[in-house]
């Protein structure tokens, strides 16, 4: 199925919505085609690096009539198609190496899929305030980090990858990778849910979560609530609760029993954020009965 660009039309923004509305929907044929996972992957691909010849033909000699449409090009447009094309290069990538399924044994199938789970972290880990800036819907810094006639960067080149691309594209890129490889984080929790437990329907993340207090507090929260019980009726490990946490709001958490023991040495703050959430909901209790006269 292919939906067409708009008649006539070989650039500008109507023909990349066309454009990416067009890619999406070749895209939904094919993962719904009952085709194995490498052949769509490698098929997708394909059509993926199509579709961005395409793009980067329309907008070669284009002339963007105001900033605001330069800037929604580079930080939302061209992203896009790049995303696709990552993600779908990387999953090839993984299905090509994924070892083979034995009959009764998925250890090693789920062994190999959570390190390639694992093995994302550090990319959130690296473009985490590029991610924040995003998730909060923030432009302050747009015209520093998506117009083609930038003169300094926000960043100091901290969060550019030392890729050709990078180099190419500039931030453009960096939001491809994150787009790309949250896709691919959401694919592998999801495949992975599903070979251990095949009856369970598995219920995504929210998007748009970010963690953006400090991992301490974060990691004091995860012992909280596994030490009060509060999951799964006291059951939930700490490691559930933690994986859970990391995954939710998008953050490596790292060595969490080392932060742990190290905010337990500095006797004065170990209490920070448990006192700092009760602090703030007795203030908020308070305002509402203020506001209604309790």
């Amino acid at each position: 199925m292919t939906t067409a660009t708009p008649a006539g039309m070989t650039t500008g923004p109507e023909f990349w919505t066309g454009l990416k509305d067009q890619l999406a929907a070749e895209l939904s044929v094919l993962r719904n085609s009952g085709t194995p996972l490498i052949r769509q992957a490698a098929a997708a691909l394909a059509l993926c690096q199509t579709t961005i010849r395409q793009l980067e033909a329309s907008v070669l000699n284009f002339e963007f009539p105001d900033l605001p449409a330069e800037i929604r090009f580079f930080k939302e447009v061209r992203p896009y198609f790049y995303a696709q094309s990552l993600f779908h290069n990387q999953l090839h990538a993984i299905e090509l190496a994924r070892p083979q399924r034995r009959t009764g044994d998925l250890s090693g199938q789920l062994t190999y899929l959570q390190q390639q789970y694992d093995a994302i972290a550090p990319l959130f880990d690296q473009y985490q305030a590029l991610q924040q800036y995003l998730a909060t819907g923030a432009s302050f810094l747009d015209e520093q980090l998506f117009s083609a006639h930038a003169v300094s960067d926000p960043f100091a080149g901290r969060l550019l990858d030392p890729s050709p691309e990078a180099a190419v594209f500039g931030y453009s890129w960096s939001v491809a990778r994150l787009l790309a490889f949250e896709q691919l984080r959401q694919h592998l929790a999801q495949t992975i849910h599903q070979l251990k437990h095949p009856d369970q329907q598995y219920l995504p993340a929210p998007g748009g979560l970010v963690w953006t207090d400090s991992k301490t507090s974060l990691v004091e929260l995860g012992y909280a609530l596994q030490s009060v019980g509060s999951i799964n009726n006291g059951n939930a490990t700490l490691k559930e609760i933690m994986d859970c946490l990391q995954t939710i709001f998008q953050v490596n958490l790292g060595n969490y029993p080392r932060t742990f023991q190290e905010t337990l040495a500095r006797k004065a703050s170990h209490k920070n954020y448990p006192k700092r959430l009760d602090e703030g909901l007795l203030l908020r209790f308070q305002k509402i009965e203020a506001r209604h006269g309790y």
